[in-house]
């Protein structure tokens, strides 16, 4: 039980670092005077904990674009298929610039491992950063979030956000490589947008 007890708590602290990430951002809304602050969704937070854990495997402290778009495809894989209609070419990107070269249950596998085993070479606790790069897709992100915001909201971040930031950033090597896989970006960004509408926002 004790055993248990420290895994726990440590997991929650993971969980509210994962969390706090993102801070909330002193963006200026265009429909009224003051702020809108951020979170990440559930779900980008598992791509992020991917992301994380990919990162760390690369023996990197830096935490660039490609992890995150792998965390995406990893954790949110079922939602984002919607927007190819063949991922032969999104799957190939994966491969050869987020360096998946396996089937994604070997990676989960790995994260349950990492969070709910007692190891010491894990993610957990180490400290890692955001490269400049992913730190600046992250905040067209928040703009895309922050768009779809009416009224004194909190942005939610979600992996689409993301997915749509990186692809609308052509001078990105790999920005340019997911528009050419086959990206619907049209159906992508109606997405973001009624998930917004969805919310009530």
């Amino acid at each position: 039980m004790e055993g248990h007890k420290v895994r726990t708590t440590k997991i929650g602290r993971f969980w509210e670092f994962i969390r706090n990430r993102i801070r909330p951002s002193p963006v200026p809304s265009s429909r009224r005077p003051g702020y809108i602050g951020y979170e990440k969704s559930r779900e980008l937070m598992y791509c992020d904990m991917f992301a994380h854990l990919l990162a760390h495997e690369q023996r990197s402290t830096i935490v660039d674009v490609s992890e995150l778009l792998a965390g995406i495809y990893l954790a949110h894989a079922e939602k984002i298929s919607a927007f190819w209609d063949s991922s032969d070419q999104f799957e190939e990107l994966l491969l050869n610039d987020c360096r998946i070269d396996e089937p994604r249950w070997f990676y989960w596998i790995r994260l349950y491992e990492a969070l709910y085993h007692r190891k010491r070479d894990t993610f957990l606790g180490r400290h890692m950063r955001y490269s400049a790069q992913l730190l600046k897709t992250l905040n067209l992100a928040q703009e895309l979030a922050a768009s779809r915001m009416k009224g004194d909201s909190t942005a939610v971040l979600i992996p689409e956000d993301v997915l749509l930031a990186i692809a609308k950033q052509p001078e990105l090597d790999i920005g340019a490589k997911l528009v050419r896989s086959g990206l619907d970006l049209q159906r992508l960004e109606l997405t973001v947008k009624k998930w917004g509408e969805s919310r009530g926002g």
